[in-house]
C-alpha cells in the first residue's frame, strides 16, 4: 500500500513537471508571437501636416530614410475622409465624391530621384485613409528627400517611411 501512494505522489509530481514545462513553453510562444507582431511595422514621420498643390514641394526629414525592414514604402495620411469602398486603388477618391491623383519623387542619398506610383491604401489595413506608394525601392541606400505635388490642392495630416516585413 504504501508503495502504491509512493508511485501516485511520483506520478502526480511528473504530471505537475510536464505541465509547468507546458506552460513555459506556451508562454514563450506567445511571447515570440508579440514580439513578432510589434515589430512587424515601424514608421518614421517625415513631416507633420501639410498643404500640397500643383507646384513640387520637397521635405527634407530630419533624419534619414533608411531601409529597416524587407518593403519600403512613402505614406501620405490625408486630412480628408477617403471613400471607404474603393474597389480601385489607382482611383483615389475622397468622401465627397472628388478625385485626386498626388505624384511623389524620393531622393536617395546619392542625388538620384525615383518616381513612385501612388494608390489608394488598401482597407482596411493600418493606414486605411492613406495614399501609398506600391513601387519597390532599392534597399541597399538611404533616402533623404520627399517630393510632392497634386494638381487638385491637397491637405495631408502627415507623411511617413513606412518599413515593413511580409507575412
Amino acid at each position: 500500500m504504501a508503495e502504491s501512494v509512493k508511485d501516485r505522489t511520483a506520478l502526480e509530481s511528473a504530471f505537475i513537471a510536464v505541465g509547468w514545462i507546458c506552460g513555459i513553453i506556451l508562454l514563450f510562444l506567445i511571447g515570440s508571437c508579440a514580439v513578432a507582431l510589434t515589430t512587424m511595422h515601424s514608421d518614421q514621420q517625415v513631416s507633420g501636416e501639410i498643404m500640397i498643390s500643383s507646384e513640387w514641394v520637397t521635405i527634407t526629414p530630419k533624419e534619414r530614410m533608411e531601409p529597416r525592414k524587407q518593403y519600403q514604402s512613402l505614406v501620405l495620411d490625408t486630412a480628408e475622409p477617403l471613400l471607404k469602398v474603393n474597389h480601385n486603388p489607382e482611383n483615389i477618391q475622397f468622401a465627397d465624391g472628388s478625385a485626386v491623383r498626388p505624384e511623389a519623387r524620393i531622393v536617395d542619398d546619392h542625388g538620384k530621384v525615383y518616381d513612385l506610383k501612388m494608390m489608394r491604401a488598401p482597407t482596411p489595413s493600418m493606414h486605411e485613409n492613406s495614399i501609398v506608394d506600391v513601387g519597390s525601392l532599392p534597399d541597399d541606400r538611404a533616402y533623404t528627400q520627399v517630393r510632392l505635388r497634386s494638381e487638385r490642392p491637397l491637405r495631408l495630416s502627415r507623411v511617413l517611411w513606412h518599413c515593413y516585413n511580409g507575412k
